[in-house]
């Protein structure tokens, strides 16, 4: 199991590996949100972590976008080895895995599912207006993006847990929401699979930001995933898997 100051990473590992594949979550998510792909990846080392301000490794103060990469990067040179390396974010985790990349991580593949890419066009939905109050905030981002129906399934407890990653969210929330999360994406060189959902209620938002990337990033790929929602890697883990396969085969 690799060490990383400040974070809480879990490990699956495999027989005879072909590559280690990093995960890395998106807003009022956990590491552990990607089992169900991992179950799906055994010719691959897997590796997933809470990010700073989330669950296991809420104990430390939220960070900004920056701060984020450079703990992706720490990830990654923990888990360096003769292997190819592939990163694949989800949601604002997609974002983290750009700007360290932009920075200059080492890896060698990315893949990104539905990254919030305001700077690249209008979004609507989940760029309202922030609750002041970052646990109000967590839950009623949760309703909004999952649904009430499942909020009122969970345990007291998973609500309040949900509830104390407010801040870290708020912090996420409000990074995506100026300058400073612009990533220039014409500099990213890494082989890059840009994913998105055709079940999305924005999907015309995000088949927008596919044209523009395909316009602007040499090294990139864009796939629609037949019938998949936002949180793919939760309803599709095996269609999340089939883009970092292709993505692994095309290096």
């Amino acid at each position: 199991m690799p060490e990383v100051p400040h974070l809480a990473v879990w490990e699956r590992a495999a027989n005879e590996p072909q590559a280690t594949v990093i995960c890395v979550h998106g807003g009022l998510d956990r590491g552990g949100s990607f089992a169900r792909m991992a179950r799906r990846m055994d010719h691959y080392r897997v590796i997933a972590y809470d990010r700073r301000g989330y669950q296991q490794s809420r104990n430390r103060q939220p960070l900004s976008l920056d701060g984020h990469a450079e703990d992706l990067r720490a990830v990654v040179d923990a888990v360096a080895s003769d292997m190819p390396t592939l990163v694949f974010g989800h949601s604002y985790g997609g974002v983290v895995a750009l700007r360290s990349a932009e920075t200059g991580a080492s890896f060698d593949a990315l893949v990104t599912y539905e990254p919030p890419l305001p700077w690249l066009g209008p979004r609507t939905g989940s760029f309202g207006e922030l609750n002041p109050d970052p646990e109000a905030e967590a839950e009623a981002f949760f309703r909004r993006m999952v649904s009430n129906s499942a909020w009122n399934r969970m345990s007291t407890a998973e609500q309040a847990s949900r509830r104390s990653d407010g801040p870290a969210l708020h912090n996420d929330l409000s990074t995506i929401r100026s300058d400073t999360a612009a990533v220039n994406w014409t500099t990213v060189t890494t082989p890059w699979t840009y994913g998105h959902g055709d079940a999305a209620d924005r999907v015309e938002y995000y088949e927008s930001i596919a044209t523009r990337l395909r316009r602007d990033v040499p090294a990139i790929t864009t796939t629609k995933v037949a019938h998949a929602g936002h949180g793919a890697h939760l309803s599709n883990p095996e269609a999340m898997v089939r883009l970092i396969d292709y993505r692994l085969e095309q290096l």
